[in-house]
C-alpha cells in the first residue's frame, strides 16, 4: 500500500489481482496501518475517534497484543507491482482485551475486535480474511471466550448495515444497540454491539 509524506494513503493502491498473504502485524508496517486507519478517521463514521494514533504509539499496541497473546495480523498483496515496489499492507486486525479499556470487565475473558482495510480493496473480502483468521488464532489459544465489535450507526448509513452483514458472516449476533452514546462531526450516532462466542454456546 502506497503512503504520502505525512502517513496518507495515495491513489496508487491496487485493486486485488489475487488472494492475499495474512501474517502477523510487525513493526515496519506501522506507518501503512496508521494511513489506513487516518482515512477511516477523518472522512467515515466507521470509527469515532477523532485523531489518529501516531506510529509510537501504535507500536505500543504491537507490543500489547504480544503480551496478551490476541493476534494482530495485517493483509498484504501477494506480490510486488514492481520492481521497486514492496508488499502492500491493504488491511488489518487486532484484539485486545476489554479490560484494557473498560476497567468494569477485569478478568472477564472478553477480547474486543478491529478491523481496518485500505478504501480501494473494500469489498474484496480482506476484512473476510482478517477475521476468519483471527478468530482461529483466538479459537487455538483458548484464553477468551467471547469477542466483542462496536459499530457506530449514524441515521441511514449504508456502510454500518454493510459491515454489520460481514460481522455477520463471521458468526456475530447484535446483543445491544446504545442510541446516541456517540458522536462524530457533532452528529450524534447509536453504537450497535455485536458479540461472538468463541468456545461453544449461543449467539
Amino acid at each position: 500500500m502506497a503512503t504520502e509524506k505525512g502517513g496518507r494513503l495515495s491513489q496508487q493502491t491496487p485493486l486485488l489481482r489475487a488472494k492475499p498473504t495474512i501474517r502477523p502485524a510487525v513493526s515496519a508496517d506501522v506507518s501503512s496501518i496508521c494511513a489506513i486507519f487516518r482515512h477511516y478517521v477523518e472522512n467515515t463514521t466507521t470509527t469515532l475517534k477523532k485523531t489518529v494514533s501516531d506510529p509510537a504509539n501504535l507500536a505500543k499496541y504491537l507490543k500489547v497484543c504480544k503480551e496478551w497473546k490476541t493476534p494482530f495480523l495485517v493483509a498484504v498483496t501477494s506480490a510486488p507491482e514492481t520492481k521497486e515496489d514492496r508488499r502492500k499492507v491493504i488491511g488489518y486486525c487486532f484484539t485486545i482485551p476489554s479490560e484494557l479499556s473498560d476497567k468494569t470487565k477485569q478478568h472477564s475473558h472478553v477480547a474486543e475486535l478491529h478491523v481496518f482495510c485500505d478504501p480501494l480493496v473494500v469489498g474484496n473480502g480482506v476484512g473476510q480474511l482478517l477475521m476468519q483468521d483471527t478468530v482461529a488464532k483466538l479459537r487455538g489459544e483458548r484464553m477468551y471466550d467471547e469477542l466483542e465489535v462496536s459499530i457506530p450507526v449514524p441515521a441511514l448509513d449504508r456502510d454500518a448495515q454493510k459491515q454489520r452483514t460481514a460481522f455477520e458472516r463471521i458468526g456475530f449476533r447484535e446483543i445491544e444497540r446504545v442510541k446516541d452514546i456517540g458522536e462524530k462531526d457533532g452528529t450524534k450516532v447509536d453504537v450497535l454491539y455485536m458479540r461472538l462466542y468463541l468456545q461453544g454456546g449461543g449467539a
